[in-house]
């Protein structure tokens, strides 16, 4: 029969079910190598291929996994009954000085350390416009701050304007509105943002108060 076995090395001593293999089936691995199983064998398990004396390496992958704790036969299911690990542990206690501790890395960047205690690596100033309405005085408001102008205040990195198409009609504190908040206080609170400025049109939901609880 086609053996449902893999033998993984020529000179291994047992070979791995594929399939759970019942009791005095024949097997045949090669001319010279055949046997009958002499119990069943379970799929994943190990059966014996050729006798192993009691006391004996039993080789698989070509290397020893254990020794023999009783003489096995061809065909023997090999498991935890009859093989033992060979590997010996010795006691005592292990003296071993721990390394050095590494010297201490200091690193440092050009940033800006905010009242937070959060770090910027940018420091800008914010326009920021509460509802639709208010947008366009928002940009107008950034343009004013040229390239030119801002040599006046050479730790400043720029001017910019943080404007949308809503704000107008919502419902207080719904969905939509907590939305806007949330992403309109994150421009205004980046660790980036030094200062902002607030312009809204004075009808909308999203007050300046609001923004600010």
């Amino acid at each position: 029969m086609t053996p449902p076995l893999v033998h993984l090395h020529p000179q291994d001593d047992v070979a791995v079910a594929t399939q759970s293999i019942p009791a005095k089936t024949q097997i045949r691995l090669s001319d010279s190598v055949a046997f009958q199983t002499r119990s069943m064998i379970p799929a994943g398990h190990k059966v014996a291929v050729a006798d192993v004396a009691s006391g004996c390496p039993v080789l698989k992958y070509g290397q020893s996994i254990g020794v023999a704790t009783q003489d096995i036969l061809a065909g023997e299911h090999v498991h935890s009954h009859n093989l033992a690990d060979q590997h010996t542990v010795e006691s005592g206690e292990l003296r071993v000085s721990p390394p050095p501790s590494p010297a201490k890395i200091e690193r440092t960047f050009a940033g800006y350390r905010r009242g937070d205690g959060r770090v910027g690596t940018r420091n800008y100033v914010a326009i920021i416009s509460t509802v639709n309405c208010s947008a366009t005085v928002c940009h107008h408001v950034a343009r004013r701050f040229t390239t030119e102008r801002m040599t006046r205040w050479p730790n400043v990195d720029g001017v910019f304007a943080a404007t949308h198409t809503t704000g107008c009609a919502l419902e207080y504190h719904g969905i939509k509105h907590q939305m806007l908040g949330r992403v309109l206080a994150g421009y205004a609170s980046h660790p980036n943002v030094a200062a902002c400025l607030v312009i809204g049109l004075g009808c909308e939901q999203t007050t300046g108060g609001y923004l600010q609880e």
